[in-house]
């Protein structure tokens, strides 16, 4: 997966069985996917509270931050009411593998895939650093907010 390609936006369940259509969520906006290793460890952790606190700021711009990982449904779930973020169980690897998120000695790498409302792959973050992986994108998505601005006046 590049940057600029189609992305892969399947309809999946989130770590509550609920159904998300991921193509539904980047039509409406920017879908910001942050791929993590593993849910509850203290990377992850730092990680996915960071997303929440800016959460609103991510709203303002039409962003919706999903956390991915391979952990199985349970394990997610709890993450998720720890969290109060969206997170999806990716056991297979279905989604990881598509966005090119490798797996090192069984552990996934921290990535982070930005997907703009035509469904397109705008920006691919790789080996993020947790504590600041919420607020490089925030940057990103003002500074793309801010040229839109000045394209269109």
């Amino acid at each position: 997966m590049e940057e600029g390609g189609r992305a892969y936006l399947p309809v999946v369940q989130d770590a509550f069985g609920r159904r998300l259509d991921l193509a539904e969520l980047a039509h409406r906006g920017w879908l910001v996917l942050f791929f993590y290793p593993k849910a509850g460890s203290p990377g992850c952790s730092l990680q996915a509270r960071r997303y929440r606190a800016l959460e609103e700021e991510f709203r303002r711009l039409g962003a919706t931050p999903v956390g991915v990982s391979p952990d199985p449904a349970p394990a997610q779930c709890a993450f998720a009411e720890r969290t109060g973020l969206t997170m999806l169980p990716d056991p297979e690897g279905a989604l990881a593998r598509a966005y090119g998120v490798r797996r090192f000695l069984g552990v996934l790498s921290r990535d982070t895939v930005l997907v703009n409302r035509y469904g397109r792959v705008e920006r691919i973050w790789r080996r993020v650093n947790p504590l600041r992986d919420a607020d490089r994108v925030l940057a990103y998505l003002r500074d793309r907010q801010r040229q839109d601005a000045d394209q269109s006046g």
